[in-house]
């Protein structure tokens, strides 16, 4: 698919919201989409990070590539955020082809010593929130014929790890519920030995 301007990419064409995308994995993500023609929509809470994203010398492959991107700041536990995460990328650029729910906390504790606050907040983060953006965005790919959602997960959701019980549970919930909806919607597990190339899931 070509862009406007001509300039082609695996993702020419698209528009893909990526949760967390001020640093990390999340910035890593929007740049190699954007290398690929997409434009990229990044959320979160530190905006002086998010803005530097989409506006700094460092980001020039989104704008040489064709791609569009925007900056929304956002706190993904609160579901007014999340509906206008995906209310405003609508408002934008008419239509979302991909989800990247990347934004989440690690929080160690065992199970004796974690606080009621630092489970539900984990929980409300890591589960609920990709939850709540997954409902967000499903009808209007529907609607427009298809789409991808992606769901970052842990290798500790599958095999469970010590000292760290509501980090585990929150990313087994990510690995189990998720996978069977009706939707093609897939889980990435990072590894530190692998080479991370989220566009596997897109080709």
């Amino acid at each position: 698919m070509n862009n406007p301007d001509g300039k082609c990419g695996r993702l020419s064409g698209r528009v893909a919201i990526i949760t967390g995308g001020t640093s990390g994995i999340g910035k890593a993500t929007a740049l190699l989409f954007a290398t690929e023609g997409a434009t990229v929509v990044i959320t979160g809470r530190r905006e002086k990070l998010g803005e530097a994203v989409v506006t700094s010398t460092g980001s020039r492959a989104i704008k040489e590539n064709g791609g569009g991107a925007l900056f929304i700041a956002a706190d993904h536990i609160q579901l007014e955020d999340c509906q206008r995460v995906v209310d405003k990328t609508l408002a934008e650029y008419g239509r979302v082809d991909m989800l990247f729910n990347n934004a989440g906390v690690v929080m160690g504790g065992r199970a004796e010593d974690t606080t009621e606050e630092d489970w539900q907040y984990t929980l409300d983060l890591n589960v609920t929130a990709v939850w709540r953006m997954c409902r967000l965005v499903i009808p209007h790919m529907r609607s427009q014929g298809g789409g991808v959602i992606v769901n970052n997960a842990s290798d500790w959701g599958v095999v469970g790890a010590r000292g760290a019980v509501v980090y585990c549970v929150s990313k087994g919930a990510v690995v189990q519920p998720f996978s069977h909806l009706s939707f093609q919607c897939n889980y990435l597990i990072p590894r530190l030995e692998s080479n991370l190339n989220p566009m596997l899931y897109f080709s």
